[in-house]
């Protein structure tokens, strides 16, 4: 088990993301709370093609903000070539699909006071998506 950890805009956002074996669980708060939590899954169709699904399992359903992070960073965890190509590196393969995200879910826990903020959010989720490397 895997986990990082890191604050946003002066501290008052704070990000914990841990890799489980068939998880990754994310959490994304200003407010010191759970908040609402969120399944997002992929399933493969075809090399290039996948269906995404993005639940939430506790909190406002009518949040969609909240399945908006969700599913930017499944697609990231799925589709990202900078992340197969950092897999490569670290794992020195050179196996096309080489991504240990494949296979695993996101748990979303998010919580955040001003989450209409476009920009703000926009921040947020690129941190997220740059540091899940980090988890391997």
């Amino acid at each position: 088990m895997n986990i990082i950890q890191f604050q946003l805009f002066e501290n008052t956002v704070q990000v914990s993301m841990t890799l489980f074996r068939n998880a990754i669980q994310c959490v994304v708060s200003d407010t010191q709370k759970f908040g609402s939590v969120l399944i997002a899954e992929c399933e493969k169709m075809g090399e290039d093609e996948n269906i995404y699904e993005v639940k939430t399992k506790f909190g406002s359903r009518e949040i969609v903000e909240y399945e908006y992070f969700a599913r930017k960073i499944i697609e990231e965890m799925y589709n990202s070539k900078r992340i197969v190509a950092e897999m490569q590196k670290k794992y020195q393969t050179q196996e096309k699909q080489f991504n240990v995200f494949l296979g695993k879910k996101l748990l979303l826990f998010i919580s955040l006071n001003d989450r209409e903020n476009i920009q703000k959010n926009k921040v947020i989720i690129e941190e997220i998506t740059a540091n899940l490397t980090n988890l391997i």
